[in-house]
Order: structure tokens, then sequence, then C-alpha cells
């Protein structure tokens, strides 16, 4: 009984409860919970000191434990000390000053071959030499760089892969370096010649809309020919050019 009264205690060792309770629980009398109160009131071997109170139906039992006079917790390790955690002590990082911030001759060397090295590898990848050949061909003709978006990344693979064949077509099996060479100058080859592209063609100047006229483009281009779709777009716009609308 006396284990069921200090393993519900509070924090503070106070167990407190209607005491018919406790005669169900255990259904015994209250002239023998009295008794069992009253004898565990005494000091015990393992140095607790109980009191009790009754009042208005209730018991209440204060534990107090002490050890060599001194008051101590509740929660007690395997060999009755209260467990302390030592916190790890914290070395000081020693901090080396630099004794020169100079740079010779050397060193600026070794930095500008680091540079030239990052910027090849960037160099030779094609894709991104594409996009920026046709943002400044986006520049020249609208004074704004060019809107990119993943539609327009595709139609730009797209327009890699066909330029590709075109070449591999034509020369057969070439170095992949050489091949990347010369895609590229035929992208510049068509942005650099716009101006010779007539008609409905000319102003279709998205990727998207390049990737699906690049074989009429490549036409145009060769022959410098206008069809009679260019010349019905030329007419209408040179009559749309004409409507005054004073």
């Amino acid at each position: 009984m006396w284990t069921f009264f200090y393993a519900n205690s509070d924090k503070d060792g106070v167990f407190t409860t209607p005491y018919p309770y406790v005669l169900s629980r255990f259904k015994i009398t209250r002239s023998s919970l009295q008794r069992i109160v009253d004898f565990g009131t005494k000091w015990a071997e393992n140095g607790q000191k109980v009191g009790r109170k009754w009042a208005d139906k209730e018991l209440t039992i204060i534990f107090t434990t002490t050890i060599s006079g001194q008051k101590v917790g509740r929660k007690w390790a395997e060999n009755g000390q209260i467990k302390r955690v030592k916190k790890p002590s914290i070395e000081p990082i020693e901090v080396k000053q630099i004794e020169s911030t100079h740079l010779d001759a050397e060193d600026l060397e070794k930095i500008q071959i680091s540079f030239r090295s990052k910027e090849k590898q960037k160099s030779d990848k094609l894709f991104p030499l594409m996009v920026e050949a046709y943002d400044e061909f986006c520049k020249q003709r609208m004074d704004m760089g060019a809107k990119m978006n993943p539609h327009q990344g595709k139609a730009m693979k797209s327009i890699i892969l066909y330029l590709a064949n075109q070449i591999k077509n034509k020369r057969g099996d070439i170095p992949e370096e050489q091949l990347k060479t010369e895609i590229l100058a035929a992208w510049n080859y068509i942005l650099g010649n716009w101006s010779k592209i007539n008609g409905y063609y000319a102003e279709q100047i998205k990727l998207s809309q390049i990737d699906s006229n690049l074989p009429n483009l490549l036409v145009q281009l060769r022959n410098n020919k206008t069809t009679a779709r260019d010349e019905k777009f030329a007419n209408r716009e040179s009559q749309i050019r004409g409507i005054s609308f004073d």
C-alpha cells in the first residue's frame, strides 16, 4: 500500500486522495488503514520520514527524503546519487593570421589559367552558345533580350537536332567538336542574314516559330526568292500601313 502512496505522489512528495477510495481499492476497513498509516509515519530504514493528515475524508501523506541531513530529489540513480551530466569542455580555436595578402606574378598567372579554363568549359556547351546568339539577335532586332521558357528551350533543342542532321547528310560522320562548330556557324548564318527573309516568315522570330519554319527559312536564304504567301503578306502589310486615321 505504501508503494501505491509513494508511486502516486507528486513532484513535491505529496500524496492526496479521498480515503474511501483507498478503502475500496485495497478492500480494508478504516481502522486498518489508520494502523497502516500510523505505522508508516515512523522513520524508515532508508532514511525516509513520512507525515500524514486526515481532513474531510481525505488522506494526505507527505514524503521527505534525506541523505546525511540534506534534502534531495525523489529520482535516484542505481547507486543512490543523482546523475549529473558533465558538459563537454570547449577548446579554443586557434586562428592563424595570414602573413600577407599580396599576390605575386605566379599567383596571378594561376588565377588567369583557372579563369580561362572555366571560360573554356562554359563555351564548350552548344546550347548556351546558341541561346546567347539568339539573345543578341533579339536585342539587335527588338532592342530587348530573348524570352526563354521550357517551350522555347525545347524548340532550341529541336533546331540544334535539325541542323545537326542536315550537316551530317552533307558532310557524313564528322568529329563531335567539329559538328558543334558547324551547327553554331549555321545558326549564326541564319540569324545574321535574317534581312534576306521576306514576308510572313520575317516576323516569326520566336524559337518555336523558327523551329517550325526552319526548312522554309533555309530555302529562302539559299534562293533568296519570295513565295506567293510572302507576296500576299507584303501586300496586306502595305495596305495596312497606307490607311490614314485622320
